[in-house]
């Protein structure tokens, strides 16, 4: 959720949290937050359309490094990188000898 709250913020569709991982959120507060952060995405990508899916957009890391990619680009990101965490997951639990959930796309279409 930090990641995309953090994109929702370089959008400029939200305020900067102080924090990227606020240490006092409680896990009951987490599907209100979900829900509402699921909302806000749904408003910015409905009003997105060919040419702003195309345009060149300039943001700047939490590091201060400043890049250039297309809206495109940055949501394609999004969607994939957290393949690339539940992967990191998956291997975690099956170090310490526990079976991971399947995760693969096609498992849950079928």
């Amino acid at each position: 959720m930090a990641a995309r709250r953090m994109w929702l913020f370089r959008f400029g569709v939200v305020g900067q949290n102080a924090e990227l991982f606020p240490s006092e959120t409680k896990l009951a507060e987490l599907p209100a937050q979900l829900s509402e952060m699921e909302a806000m995405w749904f408003e910015f990508l409905k009003q997105l359309n060919d040419a702003e899916l195309a345009r060149v957009f300039e943001y700047q890391s939490y590091e201060g490094a400043r890049f250039r990619n297309t809206i495109e680009d940055i949501l394609t990101q999004l969607f994939g990188h957290s393949w690339y965490h539940r992967g990191q997951v998956a291997m975690l639990l099956r170090s310490i000898g526990a079976e991971p959930a399947v995760t693969d796309f096609v498992f849950w279409a079928r």
